[in-house]
Parts: structure tokens; C-alpha cells; sequence
């Protein structure tokens, strides 16, 4: 009947969970549908708003380049500002279609092309006119972009709205659903309803029958569990007393009254018969593990007047037909004297076997023949025999000669004599394996005695290890020793007192005493004053209060040789404790070489100090004298170069062709030595001026520079490539400049290629060293901004990356390459040195060049890319 009952319910429940997830399947379906028709109502709305957003910009542009006035670029400016958040939205919208995530990406990647087109158009404007923006925009590339752009959005749109009729019809088909599903699974429940009514009604009328049946077996249970002999405790499924026969009343000492509905422990405490400490309660056992147990060893009851009664017992669940634990038995048996002593020997016999199996050490019992009667683990794994292999085999078994040939003998004469030789102590012997190996260990052997029966036990450690550490430190002492002896500076051990315990040969060489007028001496001996005098309380100090002043550390002192002389010397005192002993170890050197080192080395230092400073003032009368003699230079060459046109312009037709061609070349000659001393000029200057560092922005110097050097660049066709952001650093602008503009321009000059290109860039390197560049420097001590100017040009030959340096250098004839005085490479260096850093050449002939300089005037930089 409960099946029926149950499957009945099942059916009803199942019906009601199809009803459910109809319904629920159903809901969602339209819950979805009508997201996704409010989804591609905003996705509709937001393409007609971003195709308007690039019109306003294309908007903007236009009127910008009609009129040059920055007020028709605000429509312009909002619609970039806009536009990327309106793709963000978009993607989000359309984050499951790949199809239209494919659009969004095409259409946005025409966006930024457009974009491009806008700002190049907008740039032009600004910089060369409404022509050179026109000439952009007549190529119809604009137009064509836009018309890309509208065909994007209006298949975004199509897909869009298709996707939302059919998304409509199936919100229509899923109300349909719903309603239909509702109004079966309403009828189906109702009948099922009706029938688990009457089965109920059957059920009721059959278990009063049963519950009949069942207290007549209760019954019965109660008086068979009455007449057993042991105590009988019944719990429920919590561990509370539902029954307890009388056995269990005796012991316990309490009545039903007393016990029935009370916890296990309150009724029945157990615990330990040593230590009355209470033991695991064996129902709560059963209970958590679902299992029959018995209580631990040592266990007993304590009744109600306090009486320990040993007991043993055990516990099992009481389960129904369907396997749950509706409570536990617990059956008491009271142990008697007999039994309670059994139990100890046997609990005896246990840690006894428990301590042979886990001991580390070898244990090996023997008769008084030698005859083997126990092996534990360990003797099994000493020796390689298993414990069978061994019990009844002679023990000699396990000992290599002479010890296997004698020790019959020796076990016959101690029966006969009652002489020892190892029975009750211990020494090293020799044992074998069962593989022959032999290997030193300690055996120690007892003597006990079984009523007649004479028994030996042996306890057996192998002490390789012990050999082998022994071994190391001998050596190690042996190594000390000859470290000790062959040591180049002085080692002089004392005691917590200075006394000298041990001195080194080289001690004794460096204070001339001999290692025996030394030991058992003060070390003070071997001070002189104030240190002879403070020595003995600084000790006495250190002993009392544990403060240092040289132990642990190392410094300067002097030292007092036996002929009296002293000695400058340094001192290493470190502290040792050898088995409770604190000793001190010093070690000494002697530094009179070095101190004579150094005085030279200080006297070197002032010298070079001194030629330093001479060396700069004659640097800065020699840049004086250059910037007074080019000045003074000029007048007179001026007054040549005036004479030699006026004696063109006046005589003239007077002179023949060789004659004015003479004066011409002497025209000439006074305006390239004109340029010479400008140069000479502006050279001096570099070295007289002082820098004016501060915080300087490199890319507004390179905006400058190449403003400057327009028209050049436009002549010459050069494209300039700047890959990053120069940084902002610390550095004198108007010199920096110059470098700048020095380097750009030799680029411009010095390239013969069809495509002529520059580049400008920076990046952050390990510092080289003085004749290496960065990437050949063996030592990197810290990382610098280099910065360079590379170009596609002629190039320069290795041989010459050096002299390109010098003043009024040139590699070509002055008429190639658009002339020049050869002191504009010279000057940068200067000005690159002045700064405190370096420049340095690297180019392939017939390729191009790239100049490399660091600064290491500025102190940090920041900014740039």
C-alpha cells in the first residue's frame, strides 16, 4: 500500500513539476522575446544615432573648410567624443550575433578610416590652406568611405528588423503554449488527487492492524532482553535510555524512574579503570559510524555509590527494514579477578611486542646454546635475514671471523665458569649481512632468566655513520690545523681573560715571539699604550655587560713587536664557545706597506688635484685668447674682403681676366676665413658660457628645429620619422638646440637617395663605457637615455668615426655636399661634453649614419612614450 501511496504521489508531484517547467520554459521564452524586441529596438535606435553622428562630424568639416573657423569644428569635436562609446554600446548589444559583431567591427573600422580623412582634411586646412584640403577631398575618397559606411548600416538595420518579427510571432506562439499546458497539467493533477484519496483511506485502515501486531512483539522483546545474564541498556537515536534490564539496574545502581529518557553517560559513565578519566561514549560511537563496537581496554562502570566495576561489552545499532539506526543496544559483561588479570598479561604482552616492532636499534633473544629464538624489524633489516630465516639458526650466524670461530667457545666456558666478556655492558664489534658485507656496530647484551630456562638479548645499532662523522671531523680538524699553520696573517687565539692559548707561525714571525714565550701569556703583551693599560677592563667590561667594542668588527689598531718597535695593523676579533667555554680569535695583518701606499696615493691625488686646476685655467685662457684673437681678426679681413670689391668694382675693366679673377678668389677666400673664425668663434663661446640647465620639453626643441629647417627639408624631399615622444629633461635648451639642428641638418646635406628619410628617437640603454657604445660595453652599472638622429644617407667609413670630430674636419671637397667649415660636428661634442655625456657614430658606407649621444646632465626624465 506505501508504494502505491507513494508512486501515486510521485505521479502527482511529476505532473505538477511538468506543469512547472512548461510554464516556466514558456515564461522565459517570452521573457527573452521581449528582450530581444526591446534589444533591436535599441539597436535600431542606436544605428540611426551613430550614422548621424558621422554626418554631424562630415558636418563639421565641411563648414571648417569653407570657412576656416574653429567654431564649426565643435559638431566635429562631439561626434568623435561620442562615437567610440556608441560602438562600445553597440557591441555590447549585439554580443551573441558574430554576423552583425563582424558589421560593427567592418563599420568601425571604416569609421576610423573616415575619421583619418576628416583630421588630415581639418590638418591641411590649418596648415596649407582650403586648396591643399580641397585637392584631399576632390579625390572622392570621403564619399566613397560614407557610401561603405551607409551600405554597413542599412544591412545592420534590414537584419535587425527581420530578427524582430520573428522574435513577435514567438511571443505569440509561447502565450499559446502556456495557456494550453496550464489547463492539461490543472485537469491531470485534479484526478490524481481523487485517487490518492482513497488510497489513503485504505492505508489508514491497514496500520492499525499492524500497529497491533507490533506491540504484541514489543512485548515479547522486552522479556527476552529481562532474562539475559549480562546488563542490557537500550537507547533511542539520540543516545537516550529507553530500557534497562535488571542486571543493568544492579549495576548501575538506579531504577527506570531514574534512568528512562536520561542520556547514556548520566545513567551508565564509563571510564578509564587508571585514570577515571571518561572513555568514548560506545552509543555515540555507533550512532556516528553506523556500526557494532566494543569499548577500549581498562574500561569500567562507576555506579551510583561510586563503585568501579571492570566490565567489557559491546554496542550495535538497532535498525528497521530499511536499514536507518533507530537507536542502539549496549550489552555489559562484569569481568571477573581471573578474567582482569588475563587481560593485563595480555595487554603486558602487547606494549612488549608493540616496543620490539618499533624499536630503531636491532634486538636479537638467543638461548644458552646461541641458538636464535626472536629477531624484531629492525635485526631484519640490519642484517638483510628475514625473522624466519634467523629463529633457530646459531647466532654466529651473524658475525664475521674471529668472532663466528670463537663465540661458541666463549657462550661454553661462560656456562662453566660464570665469566663475562660483554654480558652486561657494551663494545664495538663487527656484524655480517646476509650479503657478506660487514659493518661496525655497538652491541650490548642481557642476561634474564624464564624459571630454568637461561636466556640472552642482544641490542645491536650500526654506528657507520657514527664512523664516518668521527672520520669528518678529524679531517676537518686535521684541514684547521694546516689552515692554521699556513696562514699568511697572524692568528692568536686567548681565553675570556687574554690569555694567549695558541699562536700561528706567522704570529710568531710578525711579533718576533716564539709560540712558546707567548701561550699562557696576557695578549696585552703585544700592545702598546693606551691599549696595554685599557685591555684587561675592556674584557672585564665585555664579561659583565656584553657590550663590544671591536668583537665581531674589524679596525685600525697598533701593534708591539718583542724588540718593542710598533707596527700600524688590522684587527678581526670574532668570539667562540667550545663546550661552554668562551674563547677569542684574532686575526692579524700587518699595514705598513698599505699606509705607505696610501700617503703616496693621497700625496698622487694632490699633485693630480693641483695639475687639474692648472689645466682648467690654461683651458680657460686658451678659449679667451681664441674668442679676443677671431674677434680682432675680424676687422682686418673685413677692410681685405671691402678692398678687394672695391678694386673689382672701380678697376675692374683696368685689370685682365686673370687679374680679376685673383681678385675674386681673394674675395673668396676672406669670406670662407670670415666663416672660419665665426665658427671659431661660436666654438670658444660653447666653452666660456654656462649652461643654463633646466626643465626642457625635447619635442617642442624638435618642433622648433624642424621649423627652422622647412624649407630645407621641402627642397630636399626628406620624410622625418619620430617612432615616440622625446622626454622632458633637464639640460640647457638654446645649446641642446643647436645639437639638434646641427645633426638634422648634416642628414639633410650628406644624402644622395631618391627616398631621403630621418629619424629622431630615444630609448633607454646600459651606460657605456668610454670608447664602446652601449651595445658593446662589457660593464652595464646602471641604465641612461640615449637619444638619436638617423639617416638613410651617404654613411661614413669606420676610420673615420673619429676625426669627423675635429675642427675644421672635412671628408669632402668644400663645393659637395652644400660646403661648410667642418666645426658644426665639433661644436655639438662640445656641447654634449659640457653636459657631462657622450656621442658616438655608428654607420655602413653607401646606407646611412646614426649619431647616438646620452646627456648626463639630466637627473631623470619623464614624459615622452
Amino acid at each position: 500500500m506505501r508504494t502505491i501511496l507513494g508512486l501515486g504521489f510521485v505521479l502527482t508531484v511529476f505532473v505538477l513539476l511538468i506543469n512547472a517547467s512548461l510554464a516556466i520554459r514558456n515564461t522565459y521564452r517570452l521573457r527573452d522575446n521581449n528582450r530581444y524586441v526591446l534589444q533591436t529596438d535599441a539597436m535600431l535606435a542606436l544605428l540611426e544615432k551613430t550614422l548621424s553622428t558621422v554626418k554631424d562630424a562630415e558636418t563639421g568639416q565641411r563648414g571648417y573648410l569653407l570657412t576656416g573657423a574653429e567654431s564649426y569644428l565643435e559638431p566635429f569635436r562631439t561626434a568623435v567624443a561620442s562615437i567610440d562609446d556608441d560602438f562600445v554600446r553597440l557591441g555590447a548589444l549585439i554580443s551573441g550575433n558574430r554576423e552583425q559583431q563582424e558589421r560593427v567591427a567592418l563599420w568601425e573600422a571604416k569609421w576610423r578610416e573616415k575619421l583619418a580623412e576628416l583630421n588630415e582634411t581639418i590638418r591641411l586646412r590649418k596648415e596649407f590652406g582650403l586648396a591643399a584640403a580641397v585637392r584631399v577631398v576632390l579625390t572622392n575618397r570621403g564619399q566613397a568611405i560614407m557610401d561603405e559606411i551607409r551600405s554597413v548600416v542599412d544591412t545592420m538595420m534590414a537584419t535587425e528588423r527581420n530578427a524582430l518579427g520573428r522574435r513577435m510571432a514567438q511571443s505569440a506562439e509561447s502565450v499559446d503554449r502556456a495557456i494550453a499546458s496550464l489547463v492539461i497539467a490543472t485537469s491531470v493533477a485534479l484526478l490524481l488527487v481523487v485517487l490518492f484519496y482513497m488510497a489513503v483511506l485504505r492505508h489508514l485502515a491497514s496500520r492499525q492492524k499492524n500497529e497491533q501486531i507490533i506491540q504484541e512483539q514489543l512485548e515479547r522483546w522486552r522479556v527476552t532482553l529481562a532474562s539475559i545474564a549480562d546488563a542490557v541498556v537500550v537507547t533511542d537515536h539520540v543516545g537516550h535510555v529507553t530500557f534497562l534490564n535488571a542486571v543493568a539496574q544492579a549495576l548501575t545502581e538506579r531504577g527506570p524512574d531514574e534512568a528512562l529518557g536520561q542520556p547514556l553517560e548520566v545513567v551508565f559513565p564509563i571510564v578509564n579503570e587508571s585514570t577515571l578519566e571518561p572513555v568514548e561514549n560506545p552509543v555515540a560511537k555507533v550512532l556516528q559510524q553506523g556500526r557494532a563496537v566494543g569499548l577500549a581496554n581498562h574500561s569500567a562502570l562507576m555506579s551510583r555509590s561510586g563503585r568501579l566495576i571492570p566490565i567489557d561489552d559491546s554496542a550495535a545499532p538497532i535498525r528497521d527494514e530499511r536499514g536507518n539506526t533507530l537507536g542502539v543496544v549496549l550489552v555489559v559483561h562484569e569481568l571477573t579477578e581471573s578474567k582482569q588479570a588475563i587481560r593485563r598479561l595480555e595487554d603486558s604482552e602487547a606494549r612488549t611486542r608493540a616496543i620490539l616492532e618499533t624499536a630503531v636499534d636491532a634486538i636479537i633473544t638467543i638461548d644458552e646454546r646461541g641458538t636464535v629464538e626472536s629477531v624484531n624489524p629492525a635485526g631484519e633489516r640490519l642484517f638483510g635475514y628475514s625473522a624466519a630465516e634467523l629463529v633457530g639458526q646459531n647466532v654466529k650466524l651473524l658475525m664475521p671471523e674471529p668472532y663466528h670461530g670463537e663465540h661458541d667457545g666463549y657462550l661454553a666456558n661462560y656456562r662453566t665458569t660464570g665469566q663475562r666478556k660483554i654480558i652486561g655492558s657494551g663494545r664495538e664489534v663487527v656484524g655480517r649481512r646476509k650479503d657478506g658485507t660487514t659493518f661496525p656496530m655497538h652491541l650490548a647484551v642481557s642476561e634474564l632468566r624464564l624459571g630454568k630456562q637461561r636466556m640472552f638479548t642482544g641490542i645491536a645499532r650500526d654506528i657507520s655513520e657514527l664512523r664516518d662523522v668521527i672520520r669528518r671531523l678529524e679531517e676537518s680538524e686535521a684541514r684547521t690545523r694546516a689552515i692554521f699553520e699556513a696562514a699568511v696573517d697572524a692568528l692568536i687565539t686567548i681565553d675570556e681573560c687574554g690569555t694567549v692559548e695558541s699562536v700561528n707561525p706567522a704570529g710568531e714571525r710578525l711579533f718576533g715571539y716564539s709560540a712558546a714565550e707567548l701561550v699562557g701569556q696576557n695578549v696585552k703583551l703585544l700592545m702598546p699604550e693606551p691599549y696595554h693599560g685599557e685591555h684587561d677592563g675592556y674584557l672585564a667590561n665585555y664579561r659583565a655587560t656584553g657590550k663590544r667594542k671591536i668583537i665581531g668588527l674589524g679596525r685600525e689598531v697598533v701593534g708591539r713587536r718583542k724588540d718593542g718597535s710598533t707596527f700600524p695593523m688590522e684587527l678581526a676579533v670574532s668570539e667562540v664557545r667550545l663546550a661552554g667555554r668562551r674563547l677569542f680569535a684574532g686575526s692579524v695583518r700587518d699595514i705598513t706597506a698599505r699606509k705607505q701606499d696610501e700617503e703616496q696615493l693621497r700625496f698622487y691625488a694632490e699633485e693630480l688635484q693641483h695639475r687639474n686646476t692648472e689645466l682648467l685655467r690654461s683651458n680657460q685662457e686658451l678659449d679667451e685668447f681664441a674668442y679676443i684673437a677671431s674677434h680682432d681678426l675680424k676687422e682686418p679681413l673685413r677692410g681685405i674682403h671691402n678692398y678687394a670689391n672695391f678694386l673689382i668694382e672701380d678697376y675692374g675693366d683696368k685689370l685682365d681676366e686673370d687679374g680679376r679673377a685673383k681678385l675674386v678668389t681673394l674675395k673668396d677666400l676672406t669670406q670662407r676665413m670670415y666663416a672660419l673664425i665665426d665658427s671659431l668663434l661660436e666654438f670658444s663661446r660653447v666653452g666660456r658660457v654656462d649652461l643654463a640647465i633646466r626643465e626642457t620639453d625635447l619635442n617642442e626643441v624638435l618642433v622648433e628645429v624642424l621649423d627652422s629647417l622647412r624649407i630645407s627639408l621641402q627642397e630636399q624631399e626628406v620624410q622625418v620619422r619620430i617612432p615616440k615622444l622625446l622626454p622632458t629633461i633637464r639640460c640647457d635648451r638654446v645649446r641642446i638646440t643647436e645639437v639638434f639642428r646641427n645633426l638634422i641638418s648634416n642628414a639633410i646635406k650628406y644624402n644622395n637617395k631618391v627616398e631621403k628619410w630621418i629619424e629622431i628617437g630615444w630609448d633607454t640603454r646600459p651606460e657605456p663605457q668610454p670608447g664602446q657604445s652601449p651595445e658593446t660595453s662589457p660593464i652595464t652599472p646602471s641604465m641612461v637615455s640615449v637619444f638619436t638622429v638617423r639617416d638613410n644617407g651617404i654613411g661614413i667609413q669606420e676610420k673615420h668615426y673619429e676625426s669627423i670630430f675635429r675642427i675644421f674636419k672635412r671628408l669632402h671637397a668644400r663645393d659637395k655636399f652644400g660646403g661648410g667649415t667642418g666645426v658644426g660636428l665639433t661644436i655639438v661634442k662640445k656641447i654634449i661634453e659640457r653636459h657631462g655625456g657622450r656621442i658616438w657614430v655608428e654607420s655602413t658606407h653607401g646606407e646611412g649614419t646614426t649619431f647616438a649621444f646620452t646627456l648626463a646632465a639630466e637627473d631623470g626624465h619623464h614624459g615622452g612614450g
